[in-house]
Order: C-alpha cells, then structure tokens, then sequence
C-alpha cells in the first residue's frame, strides 16, 4: 500500500517539494455508540477518573478517519495530505448515542527533492514514528510563543544567525523556569510547529545533546514540549543518579516523542529500556494473614509499607509500586495528571520497535 504522508500543520517540514495540489478532501461517517456503555462514562466523568474503554474508543474513531481520508488521498493518486483535522461530534437520541465522524485537509502531491539510501532510510523514519504518535494520539503542547502571530513566530526564527540555536533554547528554557506553564502553553499549535522546525532544521543532534546534557525540571519541560532528545545522554544520568529529583526530571524528558532517532541513540534507547525495567521492578511479597491464608502485596520502595495488590500507590506516603510519586503536578501546570511509568516505558518500547527495523541489522 502507498504511504500517505499526513500532517496537522499546513506546511511541510523537510526535503519535500509540492508538486501539486489536488485541493481539500474530506470524508465523514456516522457509528452507534452504545447507550449504557456512554452512560457508565459520563459517571465516571462526574465521580472523577478516566473511562479508558470510552476513551479508547474515541482513539479508534480518529484512526478510522484518518484511515479513511487517506484511502480517498490514495485513490485520487495523491501522496500528502495537510492541515489534518478531526471531529467527532456527539449526536444524542431519546435511549441511543452516536457519532457524526469527520476529517478534512488538503491533498497533494509531493516529492523528495533528496533520493539517496540514506535520506530515503531517515524519511521512512520520520514518517513510521510520526504514525505511532498519531496513532497513539499523543499530541504537541500547543505554545503561544510569545504572545505572536505565525508570520511574527516565523520571522523572529529566520533573522536569528547561523548557530543560534543555543540562545533560542536558553531563552525557552529560561521562560519555561520563570512563568507558568498554562500560561505559555496557552496559544495555538501551529507556532510550536514552527520553532520544532527551527531546532530542528539547523542542527538536531547539536541542539537533542546541548538540551539534554544536566537535566533540570527547566530542561525536562522543554525536552517534553520540542520532542527534542538525546537518549546517550538521558542513559548516562540514569546510570549517576543521585537525588530523586533528578530521577523524576530524567523520567519525565522520556515523555518526549522525537520526530527522529539515529542509530547511536537507537542503541543507547535499547541500554536505557533495560536499565529502567531493572531499575523500577516491581517487588512482589506474600504476607501471610490468619489461618495460613496467604496475600500478594507490593511493598512500597518510599516508606516500606506493604500495599494491596490492587492499589496503584501507596496509602501511607502516597508513591507508586516503582518508587515515584503518584502525581507530579509541577509538569503539568497544577492539573493533577497522574504520571504513569508504565506508559512511558510502553511508549518507548513502541518507538524502539519501530527503530529496530531499520537499525537491528547494521
């Protein structure tokens, strides 16, 4: 099957050319969601948590769109499409639910003004991490950089001279330190489309080490936010740690999803992976309780405490079963997202997959 290279923003990144331009696409469909399932959600919104199952239907939903927008792309002999948007939009009845699905963007056509093995390889790159992303929906930070318009983002990026990546970095990460972050993270998705491109168009392993080198809650924020990491130099602080705040600021850099990986730190991805799943193990007891009958319990890395199995952290101090604290609210401007170690070791297990295809081999 052809690859469609899909993007949200409505500009292409990299060695690419438009040759032409077919023009906007659109598809939309209706499903049944079931009326009891969507009701048990809505209490679970009101009681407080997340529906995963509700929520992972939705996920699918979007899949199937995009899907399904790229079938037309396909059958119009189109190879891009831009400016992707999705919309799932509720319609209610008297005892059923459903959902009017749509998606829309620009079909084109483009080229690859650079055709070597090497830069073919790296595109394929790109493009495969890019459909685990979207895929998995794990989307940018949207950043009001500045309080500017694009065409403002954009030209501040253009008149910065050759080698200033360092200066635009400091001074984020300077801002991401001294502000709070709902208050930079406030604006649209489209100018952080557009630093990225700065960063990474100039020199993006220059800039991935420089970044990652010491890393701060300052840094970790940026690293989240650019996608931009070196994982060589995320595996050498793990490997000396010293304080817990350094091993929560290491841990939630791995949040980021950079848009390419080369193969040193494909390697280094594969060390850091073992270490961490040897490093955060779970430790498991059997505790006995009354007439020999016998429980499994997880005891607590923090404070000792032995925990239900069934618990995610621990009631006395409040840590997870790996040692880390159950909700770290500086990284996410006071919202109270739960920080879930499992998923970011699933998440970059899912991006080594993807590397190991192209770089198991050499």
């Amino acid at each position: 099957m052809r690859n469609i290279l899909t993007v949200t923003t409505s500009t292409l990144m990299g060695n690419y050319e438009i040759e032409k331009y077919y023009g906007y696409i659109s598809i939309n469909f209706v499903t049944g969601a079931n009326f009891l399932r969507d009701w048990f959600a809505g209490w679970t919104d009101i009681l407080g948590g997340i529906s995963k199952s509700y929520t992972r239907e939705l996920d699918e939903l979007k899949s199937m769109a995009r899907n399904a927008l790229e079938n037309k792309a396909r059958l119009l002999d189109m190879n891009c499409i831009l400016g992707l948007n999705i919309d799932l939009d509720p319609i209610f009845g008297s005892n059923y639910s459903m959902f009017m699905v749509s998606a829309t963007g620009t079909a084109c056509k483009i080229t690859n003004l650079i055709n070597d093995d090497s830069n073919s390889e790296e595109e394929n790159i790109k493009l495969d991490l890019s459909r685990l992303y979207s895929n998995t929906l794990i989307s940018n930070a949207p950043l009001d950089f500045y309080n500017c318009t694009i065409d403002e983002v954009e030209g501040f990026l253009a008149s910065l001279p050759s080698g200033s990546e360092k200066m635009l970095v400091d001074k984020l990460i300077e801002e991401l330190g001294n502000n709070p972050t709902k208050n930079i993270f406030s604006g649209f998705k489209d100018n952080i489309d557009s630093v990225t491109e700065f960063l990474l168009g100039k020199n993006f392993s220059e800039v991935c080490r420089y970044v990652t080198d010491d890393i701060t809650k300052e840094k970790a924020l940026f690293i989240k936010t650019f996608n931009i990491i070196d994982y060589s130099s995320i595996l050498e602080q793990f490997k000396n740690l010293d304080n817990n705040d350094t091993k929560i600021d290491l841990l939630v850099s791995l949040t980021a999803k950079p848009p390419l990986v080369t193969k040193d730190n494909f390697y280094a991805l594969e060390e850091l992976i073992d270490l961490l799943e040897k490093k955060f193990q779970k430790e498991i007891t059997i505790k006995s309780q009354g007439f020999g009958k016998k429980k499994d319990m997880w005891i607590c890395k923090h404070c000792g405490s032995p925990v239900e199995m069934d618990r995610q952290s621990c009631f006395n101090c409040n840590y997870d079963r790996y040692g880390l604290p159950s909700r770290i609210t500086r990284y996410v401007a006071g919202d109270g997202q739960i920080f879930n170690y499992e998923k970011r070791i699933s998440n970059l297990k899912s991006i080594y997959e993807i590397l190991k295809k192209y770089y198991s081999n050499k």
